[in-house]
């Protein structure tokens, strides 16, 4: 048996056919943790209607002047509660957890709360839910041609637009995103 390679903080970009999902389609999912146990991590181009200043009023707060901050389907695990991906902090907020030396990763209200006034940290993505994978579960997909992954990067992950984000990440891999990826997913 190979020994285990951990693809925390890597991007999963899903290739055509894939048989998962259908809202996997096409999406570009950042791995938050991945161990022999299991993964998760949220889907990073897949803004949902709703806004971040409702997301914020509906959780009680009064978001101060303008958002164009999307809100994400991260994926369809917990939809219901709020993950904020943001570059590193100090000081950290209570229920932070890093992901690498300058991704982190936040669920508690401390953070909304400052980003509701402008306070929080500079480069943020918001989503609603996210998604998981069981023990052996992944590793089995990998192996069903499903996914292709490669290192992340703030610049995708923050300042891409999120329709041009799967593109993107495949750019990574130095391959042209059409095409080549349809048969990949047949070989």
């Amino acid at each position: 048996m190979s020994e285990f390679v951990s693809l925390k903080d890597h991007f999963l970009v899903s290739l055509p056919d894939a048989n998962i999902a259908p809202m996997l389609d096409e999406a570009v999912v950042y791995l938050c943790a991945h161990t022999p146990e299991g993964a998760y991590g949220l889907i990073i181009n897949k803004p949902l209607s709703v806004s971040f200043a409702e997301t914020l009023q509906e959780l009680g707060l009064n978001p101060l002047g303008e958002f164009n901050q999307p809100v994400f389907m991260g994926g369809p695990v917990q939809r219901q509660s709020g993950l904020v991906l943001h570059t590193a902090v100090s000081p950290a907020y209570r229920s932070f957890s890093p992901i690498s030396d300058d991704i982190c990763i936040t669920s508690s209200l401390d953070i909304l709360e400052d980003m509701a006034i402008h306070c929080g940290p500079k480069k943020i993505l918001f989503a609603l839910g996210y998604v998981k994978w069981e023990k052996n579960e992944l590793e089995t997909q990998f192996l069903e041609n499903s996914w292709l992954h490669v290192p992340a990067c703030q610049k995708i992950l923050f300042d891409t637009r999120p329709e041009e984000r799967w593109t993107a990440a495949i750019q990574q891999l130095g391959i042209a995103p059409f095409g080549f990826l349809h048969e990949a997913a047949h070989a």
